[in-house]
């Protein structure tokens, strides 16, 4: 199996498409999925994620997150 998390072949610049989650959450979220049985190819802290774009030439990045619970957004949206 090739490595789903490589250097691109192509240059870019912006990478609009990044989950990052605090890392206590980001566990809980690695934990529920392996409850259900869906293999993410790639569990990586956050940090690792950010340094390894920026490793691979990634000059910005879009953070995506999601509140999973009420009351969650305006505690992710400072984290971000």
């Amino acid at each position: 199996m090739t490595d789903p998390y490589r250097k691109p072949q192509a240059p870019i610049s912006v990478d609009c498409h990044v989950h990052l989650f605090p890392e206590k959450l980001f566990s809980a979220i690695r934990d529920w999925f392996a409850k259900v049985d869906w293999d993410i190819c790639y569990c990586y802290e956050t940090r690792k994620v950010l340094d390894d774009l920026q490793g691979f030439g990634v000059k910005e990045v879009w953070a995506l997150t999601y509140a999973q619970k009420p009351g969650m957004a305006e505690q992710l949206n400072q984290w971000l």
